[in-house]
């Protein structure tokens, strides 16, 4: 339609351009032609202008089109939450895998911060029998010595499980076993890291509160272990925190 408007246009123009080179530019008629002729090139310079930019918006639109697309199907793909110390995702989760809780050994200090959850079906690639100049990955073991409410676990080996929630966002929460406003809980537990005298960089997890243990894992093997977290006051504020009190963890999730 608007194509058929500026070839409308453009045919006055050609026919007033006729009719200007055979008029008397003295005569009064003649300019209001010439003025006629000029406000109408202006048009259709608008109009060409108009058409460029209906074609850079429809362009914009197809990119937020295809945008929205891609950020609905991000959304149904879900999220997914590593369960440490458990074998089950909870209710409304699906498993991805189950694992190993794994990590760096104790000792080392050039050791890697984060523990995996190492699945219990490994498929190798390229592999050597030699112990090269590489990094490791070890086990781990809940240290619970002291706890009689964990005896049970202590010198355990700990599994983990990857859960997957369908169109949430995964929030873990430390310091508390509930969930802020709007959030569902997956589980509560407690954090658990590094012991702070020794030598290996370690990374805070939430552990289920009622931690489950790998069969006939009972040894004192160590590698990458695993204490409770305690509060320590002065720059960490006492209250709300008290000290030596476990700080407790929740995991999350929003329903986008």
């Amino acid at each position: 339609m608007k194509n058929i408007s500026v070839f409308c246009i453009a045919m006055v123009l050609f026919v007033l351009g006729l009719v200007i080179v055979r008029c008397d530019d003295s005569t009064t008629a003649c300019k209001t032609l010439e003025n006629d002729y000029s406000v109408l090139l202006k048009l259709i310079k608008l109009e060409e202008e108009v058409m460029k930019q209906g074609a850079i918006i429809k362009e914009h639109r197809e990119e937020i089109r295809e945008n929205r697309k891609a950020f609905e199907k991000h959304n149904a793909d879900g999220s997914t939450y590593i369960r440490w110390g458990r074998t089950m995702c909870p209710s409304g989760a699906t498993e991805v895998y189950k694992g190993y809780i794994a990590g760096s050994f104790y000792t080392h200090s050039g050791a890697a911060a984060r523990p995996l959850c190492l699945t219990t079906k490994p498929t190798w690639g390229y592999y050597t029998t030699n112990e090269e100049s590489s990094a490791f990955i070890y086990g781990a073991e809940y240290q619970a010595d002291g706890y009689s409410r964990w005896s049970s676990i202590h010198q355990h080996d700990p599994p983990c499980i990857v859960c997957r929630v369908p169109h949430n966002d995964v929030l873990m929460v430390p310091g508390t076993s509930v969930c802020p406003n709007s959030y569902s809980l997956q589980y509560n537990g407690y954090l658990m890291a590094g012991h702070h005298a020794h030598p290996a960089a370690t990374d805070y997890i939430c552990v289920d509160g009622n931690p489950e243990t790998i069969d006939r894992s009972y040894a004192n093997t160590n590698g990458f272990l695993l204490y409770f977290v305690q509060a320590q006051c002065g720059s960490l504020s006492c209250g709300p925190y008290v000290q030596s009190r476990e700080i407790t963890c929740a995991v999350c999730t929003f329903s986008l």
